[in-house]
C-alpha cells in the first residue's frame, strides 16, 4: 500500500507549496495596496503634484497590478493541484476499498 500513498503524499506536498505561493502573493497585494493608498492620501493632502510623486504613484500601481496578475496565476495553479489531490484521494480510496 506504500506505493499507492506516495502519489497522494506528493500531491499534498505540491498543494501546500502552491498554497504558500498564493498566500505570499496575497500578502504582496495587501502591502502594495497599502502603498498605493498611502501615496493617494499624501497626494490628496498635498495637491502640489511633483513629477516624482506621479512617477511613484505610477510605479506603485504597476507593481500592484503585477502582483494581482501573479496571484491570479498562482490561484489557477493552486486549483489545478487541488483537483489532482482530489483525484489522488479518490484513487487511493478506491484502491483501499478493494
Amino acid at each position: 500500500i506504500e506505493w499507492t500513498l506516495k502519489p497522494a503524499r506528493l500531491a499534498l506536498k505540491r498543494r501546500k507549496e502552491r498554497q504558500l505561493t498564493y498566500n505570499t502573493y496575497l500578502q504582496q497585494i495587501k502591502n502594495r495596496q497599502a502603498t498605493v493608498d498611502k501615496l493617494r492620501h499624501n497626494a490628496a493632502i498635498n495637491p502640489q503634484h511633483t513629477p516624482n510623486a506621479d512617477a511613484q504613484m505610477a510605479n506603485a500601481q504597476t507593481s500592484l497590478d503585477n502582483a494581482r496578475q501573479l496571484a491570479n496565476k498562482a490561484l489557477e495553479e493552486l486549483d489545478e493541484v487541488s483537483q489532482r489531490v482530489l483525484r489522488e484521494m479518490d484513487r487511493l480510496k478506491a484502491e483501499v476499498d478493494e
